[in-house]
This record gives C-alpha cells, sequence and structure tokens, in this order.
C-alpha cells in the first residue's frame, strides 16, 4: 500500500546489536546486508552501533560486499566527542549519524562544534521535565532531538501525555527527532519488556501510533486528539487508503506522512527489523 510505505520508508533503524535482541556482531551485520536486498528494503534505516565497536563492525562486515554500502548511526558515550574515531574512515560504512544523551545546553553546541562535516547528531534528551533549554539549543544548531520510548527495566516506558508533550515541544522547536526503544509493534499493548520466560508486561507505545501523533501534531491537530491516538490500542480504529488514514474523525493524507517523516519524525530504532513489519503484515497493510 503506498500509503504504509510513505509512513514508514526507511523508519527501521536497525539495533541488533542492543538489548534485548544483543546479537553478535557478526549475526548483526549479516541481518542487515540481507535485508539491503530483500524485499523489505524499503523499510530499512541505519545500521545503529556504540562508537567503541567501529573496529569491530569493519570487520564483521570484510567479505560481505558492502563497502561504503552501510549508513551508519553511531551512539556515542558521553558528550565528550571522540571526533578522530569518527573521521576515521570505516571502510563498509559511512557515519551518517551520532547520537548522544545530553543533559546541559552546553554539552549541545560542544559536540556539534566537534562533529565531523556531514554528520547528523541526534541528542537524547529526558522523556519528562523541562526540555525547553535543550531543544532550544538543538534547534539553534540545525540538529535532530532523540527521546527513548522503551527500555528492559519497569518503568522505562514514558506515559503518553509525556510523549505527546514532547511532539509538540519538538513541533514549537522546529527539531526533528528519531524515537528508540520499546517499538517493536504497530498498536499500542501489552508487551514483555524482553525475550526472557516470565518477562514483566508493560503497555508499550506502537510506532504506528507514534508516527501518527507526530503527523497529527505537525498538521497541528489538538492535544486531545494528539494524546487519544498515543493511547489508542485497537487495531480496528484505523482505517487505510492509498491516499491517507482515517482514524475517529481525523483525516491524514499520503503528501502529509511525506513531509512529517522527511522534516519531522525522521526514524525509529529497533533491535528488530523483522518484527515491525511481521506486525504491518498481521495488519494486511504490506
Amino acid at each position: 500500500m503506498n500509503l504504509v510505505r510513505a509512513l514508514m520508508a526507511g523508519a527501521i533503524d536497525y539495533a541488533g546489536v542492543f538489548a534485548p535482541a544483543s546479537l553478535p556482531m557478526p549475526d548483526a551485520v549479516k541481518n542487515y546486508a540481507r535485508y539491503q536486498t530483500g524485499s523489505d528494503a524499503w523499510a530499512l534505516g541505519s545500521f545503529v552501533l556504540p562508537l567503541d565497536r567501529l573496529e569491530e563492525f569493519d570487520s564483521a562486515a570484510a567479505g560481505l560486499g558492502l563497502e561504503r554500502k552501510i549508513t551508519l548511526s553511531v551512539v556515542l558515550p558521553s558528550p565528550d566527542l571522540d571526533r578522530r574515531r569518527l573521521e576515521a574512515g570505516l571502510a563498509f560504512g559511512y557515519v551518517a549519524n551520532a547520537e548522544v544523551l545530553v543533559t546541559e545546553p552546553e554539552q549541545v553546541g560542544e559536540v556539534a562544534a566537534l562533529s565531523p562535516p556531514g554528520v547528523t547528531n541526534y541528542f537524547e534528551i529526558p522523556s519528562a521535565g523541562n526540555r525547553e533549554d535543550l531543544l532550544a539549543a538543538i534547534a539553534e544548531e540545525g540538529e535532530r532531538a532523540k527521546l527513548r520510548t522503551g527500555g528492559t527495566r519497569h518503568g522505562s516506558v514514558p506515559s503518553p501525555l509525556d510523549l505527546a508533550r514532547f511532539l509538540f515541544e519538538c513541533n514549537r522547536a522546529r527539531v526533528p527527532f528519531k524515537a528508540t526503544a520499546g517499538l517493536h509493534h504497530a498498536i499500542r499493548g501489552g508487551h514483555p519488556l524482553t525475550n526472557e520466560a516470565n518477562a514483566a508486561m508493560e503497555l508499550m507505545h506502537g510506532f504506528m501510533n507514534v508516527l501518527l501523533a507526530a503527523a497529527l501534531v505537525f498538521e497541528g491537530r489538538n492535544a486531545e486528539s494528539v494524546l487519544g491516538m498515543l493511547e489508542e490500542t485497537s487495531a480496528s480504529a484505523f482505517r487505510f487508503s492509498d491516499r491517507s488514514v482515517q482514524w475517529r474523525g481525523e483525516d491524514i493524507g499520503i503528501e502529509t506522512l511525506k513531509l512529517v517523516r522527511e522534516q519531522f519524525a525522521i526514524s525509529f530504532g529497533s533491535c528488530s527489523f523483522e518484527e515491525p513489519l511481521e506486525e504491518l503484515r498481521s495488519l494486511r497493510l504490506i
């Protein structure tokens, strides 16, 4: 369906080396190479890995025919940017994005000043509390925000209200964003936090809820509609056609979705590339 492709094109940043998947680097790289040539390649974003595993990635990619064919998103351990390492000129990947947690506005400018040309920085900011100064600093540098929407521990999933506030704040500041963690499922619902037996269950956000809520914010819809979208747990509430998606009286067109994905809701990180697509198949959307 054209509309679903507009919503999901290049949306899934593959983070297979991170929990809960925690795959060995060779397995994750082979998966990514397979996804690049598979029928679902249209939904594939960057390959996400920690800064201190760049050399390990290069070794794992050798012999797979991936020379400069992988776009990397590198997670920094701190705002103390190791520019030399990012500029190392990896043979098998192009570092397009750096992701780093910040707590002070000054850190945003420091990272941006040291970042190599061509690298876009995603600054992870708190899911609750005062974010205005951080977003103002990110906007001033022309960079992007990152929000953690889940995790493997109880209490790591932000509330729909906190997520709605984040979307409105980013939109007011004209700051694009990516989400990360906990977005394996299309629609909000109760799911285990890890892959372990008897893992704790928690209400988790759906990636479709988040992307469509971002579209509502982008179009200037009210807070009640945005919060309702984030809280929606019924797949039957959505009606998809080739030109628009309808939800409880709201109508979002395909052209809006294209703009939202290009300018506002850039991507979401997932330790599984296959699970989100399996969810869409189960809903008969792809």
